[in-house]
């Protein structure tokens, strides 16, 4: 009985040690989010995911600098990342640094080197007709902007 015991222990401790790491989303949050949070952990309400930049309304062929920031309690984890984004247009153009930000499923989202901060620049450049309705997945309504909140609070 007490030999069963051990041998049981046993294997599961190799199983767990075989079984592989489990590090979130270093390299990119793919289009798993767009329809709502893809969260990692128990939500963090000190967790806060900030962007400006946005204008409350957008001029025609206009560049805006945007600054995206996720300020949290929570540690660096093992692999070295500290927070990502996702972030959705549905017009205009998007140029960024392709070290930290990349164009992942057709929305933009931190790389690998990206993930090692919480702070992300890009450039927006709005489109050319001013009457275009354009949805960006974000946090506030601005007046020709429609938004959706779409914040997960713990990476």
């Amino acid at each position: 009985m007490m030999r069963n015991r051990v041998i049981a222990t046993l294997v599961l401790m190799l199983a767990l040690f075989f079984t592989p790491p489990m590090t979130a989303f270093p390299t990119g949050i793919g289009n798993l989010a767009d329809n709502g949070c893809l969260c990692h952990g128990v939500s963090d309400p000190s967790t806060k995911v900030e962007i400006s930049g946005l204008p409350q309304a957008w001029e025609a062929n206009t560049t805006y600098s945007l600054s995206i920031g996720v300020s949290s309690t929570d540690e660096t984890l093992a692999n070295g990342s500290r927070g990502g984004f996702r972030l959705l247009f549905s017009g205009g153009e998007v140029n960024y640094s392709h070290e930290i930000v990349q164009n992942l499923d057709s929305g933009l989202t931190h790389t690998e080197t990206g993930s090692e901060g919480r702070q992300w620049q890009v450039n927006w450049t709005s489109p050319d007709d001013a009457t275009t309705t354009v949805i960006s997945q974000r946090e506030s309504d601005h007046s020709n902007i429609s938004s959706v909140v779409r914040q997960c609070r713990q990476w």
